[in-house]
């Protein structure tokens, strides 16, 4: 099967390049090094082909680097917020704790962080119907 983006060198530069094959876009892949390019390269191949395993695999490494981030919710990134108002004057926690009980954040409390989608997110805002 043809991979959809191909690596390439600039060779004023020596910085590596991925082309998108259907698309014709160029994008730097922020390395000088070939090894770590084939890496970034092999990863955008292998994203057109297994959507569902990569994003799998991306939770693997983020919870390597932090066990509770798979089940971190929108309600605990509000909680925080609200915790870090305690010493704000009063208007503005107050102003906090209002926005924050909004019913069209409902939708999100209980969503967790890495599986939040555009859609969502613009649901809540109003932008699509909720």
């Amino acid at each position: 099967m043809k991979q959809r983006f191909r690596l390439y060198r600039r060779a004023a530069s020596g910085r590596f390049y991925a082309q998108d094959n259907v698309t014709g876009k160029q994008e730097g892949l922020k390395t000088s090094v070939r090894t770590e390019a084939l890496r970034f390269l092999n990863a955008k191949n292998e994203a057109e082909y297994q959507p569902a395993f990569n994003a799998q695999l991306a939770l693997t490494y983020l919870a390597a680097g932090d066990k509770s981030i798979a089940g971190r919710t929108w309600q605990m990134v509000m909680d925080a917020l609200l915790k870090a108002h305690e010493k704000s004057p009063a208007s503005t926690r107050e102003r906090s704790e209002r926005a924050h009980k909004e019913k069209p954040l409902d939708s999100l409390r209980a969503l967790p962080l890495l599986q939040t989608r555009r859609e969502h997110l613009l649901a809540a805002i109003g932008v699509m119907g909720g």
